[in-house]
């Protein structure tokens, strides 16, 4: 959760001569990340703000790595071949995952304490595996076994999203909008599992 807010410098030790986080710059998850084929699902704590920041810092990071890797000799080059090229950050597909954000949201109200939060998850995630297997009758399922309700809400939220969106493509004609229902895209998955 300590990535949850933007940190001011300094933060952390250094790792390739710079902090990145809060620690001590030498966290084995940071390498082990870096080259996972993991990717979180459910509830994301990545709020559209934070999102952001960490692009930004992403791409300064990688501009002041390229800085670095021309004043050292050949045995970093490997290593400069994986970085994205600085020109490359305005050519590029960005994807900002929105909508997901209980976590956060609980942190940011000022009526939720971290501890209430930590004391809240066993409840929360009790109600996930309800959602998922009910053992007694099942109640507010759809034939594939989701629940209804929440499903409800999802499909809401991205019909309000992409009414915004499109409000906003209006009012930004220069921009590019590209909005990806992974709701339905899972539903589908879901739906169409024995296939």
């Amino acid at each position: 959760m300590g990535s949850l807010w933007h940190r001011l410098l300094p933060y952390g030790g250094p790792v390739f001569g710079k902090p990145s986080r809060a620690s001590d710059g030498r966290l084995i998850i940071d390498f082990v990340v870096s080259g996972s084929s993991i990717r979180q699902g459910g509830y994301s704590p990545f709020s559209l703000d934070l999102q952001i920041m960490q692009f930004m810092h992403f791409k300064s990071r990688t501009a002041a790595i390229y800085k670095e890797l021309g004043t050292n000799g050949k045995e970093i080059q490997p290593f400069k071949r994986s970085l994205p090229r600085l020109e490359d950050f305005s050519k590029a597909l960005y994807t900002i995952d929105i909508g997901q954000n209980d976590l956060v949201w609980a942190l940011q109200d000022t009526n939720t304490t971290n501890e209430k939060l930590r004391a809240s998850i066993p409840d929360i995630l009790e109600k996930f595996s309800q959602a998922i297997h009910d053992d007694s009758k099942p109640r507010n399922l759809d034939k594939n076994g989701c629940n209804k309700a929440q499903n409800e809400v999802a499909k809401e939220f991205n019909k309000q999203l992409n009414s915004n969106v499109s409000k906003l493509r209006a009012k930004l004609a220069k921009s590019a909008f590209t909005c990806v229902d992974l709701f339905s895209a899972k539903y589908l998955l879901i739906s169409k599992e024995v296939e």
